[in-house]
């Protein structure tokens, strides 16, 4: 389910609407509401919030690891799932 409003107490009913988790990221950036406004690719394969650049980024550092999970979604300003896609090369849509 999407929530149309933005206010995080909000618990009306008529907020709502259907929706996947791609159309929730896809909302989130949308409106601006991640950590982190980055600049990012829509044709990212692994993360419509990551550029195939921070995908090679984040592999190469869990590679040698150089951090762990939630140290790059902070970084990144995305979720650890969507980390966790990119650095294990799992597609998200």
């Amino acid at each position: 389910m999407l929530h149309d409003c933005d206010s995080p107490a909000c618990c009306n009913p008529s907020h709502l609407r259907v929706g996947t988790d791609f159309d929730n990221v896809q909302d989130c950036i949308d409106r601006k509401r991640r950590a982190q406004d980055r600049n990012h690719h829509q044709d990212s394969k692994y993360s419509r919030c990551l550029s195939e650049t921070q995908v090679q980024e984040i592999r190469l550092k869990r590679f040698l690891k150089l951090a762990t999970l939630k140290e790059l979604a902070k970084e990144y300003g995305v979720s650890i799932s969507a980390i966790d896609r990119a650095a294990n090369a799992r597609r998200g849509d």
